[in-house]
């Protein structure tokens, strides 16, 4: 068996209006148009630990959960409004995504791997290990 078995779950898209603050690493001067709302297509994957090889988390309730929980960050269809999120970068989008889902009974316990993407391209991989049991 692996040292670690994991369940892919995604692609999983959701879109989202976004902006880069000028006051990160001199976009200002290199990419102005980035401090302007713009649309992406951002794509998760999730890798969640398994605890044996029989799939002991069902694909289908894990991403019913996950996509519950993107909902729940983006605002769904209202997007628009979620002011707090439009700065977000993909790695802080990871992060608070790995706080919600660990608050569900389903995912405690285990590691947590996650991709967010930009319009299928370029983005952050982010792992979670505080969560997981002690072998």
């Amino acid at each position: 068996m692996p040292n670690i078995l994991y369940a892919k779950i995604g692609p999983i898209h959701h879109g989202i209006i976004h902006r880069f603050p000028e006051d990160k690493g001199g976009t200002k001067e290199s990419f102005p148009y980035l401090a302007n709302n713009h649309v992406h297509m951002l794509e998760f994957n999730f890798w969640i630990e398994q605890h044996h090889n029989e799939r002991d988390i069902e694909y289908l309730e894990a991403d019913r959960i996950i996509r519950k929980d993107i909902v729940f960050l983006f605002g769904g269809a209202d997007y628009y409004n979620q002011e707090n999120t439009r700065t977000w970068s993909c790695e802080t989008i990871a992060t608070n995504l790995y706080k919600k889902l660990i608050q569900n009974e389903v995912f405690k316990g285990r590691s947590i791997r996650i991709s967010v993407l930009e319009d299928g391209r370029n983005g952050a991989y982010a792992e979670f290990y505080e969560n997981r049991k002690a072998s």
